[in-house]
């Protein structure tokens, strides 16, 4: 497991999510677009390391990846949540 400080919170990042690539920057926050309702909403990259792994969950049909990591996103950014994965 992993924590990491972003916005004067913690963040738990439970395995397998704690072997993603968050860069050299992991509270950086950038956009992020969904590509159906064209609704937008700022991450940090680490947030978005773990909806790519969602997202990826798609091609390889892991559902308790993709329900793991869906449970952390509604957990801990509920509003983005809502905007790109609901």
């Amino acid at each position: 497991m992993m924590e990491i400080a972003y916005n004067n919170k913690i963040y738990t990042i439970p395995p397998p999510f704690d072997e993603c690539y968050f860069g050299y920057a992991p509270t950086k926050e950038m956009t992020v677009m969904n590509p159906y309702s064209k609704h937008s909403c700022t991450l940090p990259t680490f947030a978005y390391a773990v909806f790519e792994v969602i997202l990826s969950t798609n091609m390889t049909q892991d559902d308790d990846l993709r329900d793991s990591g869906i449970d952390w996103f509604k957990k801990n950014f509920y509003n983005q949540y809502l905007i790109l994965l609901d």
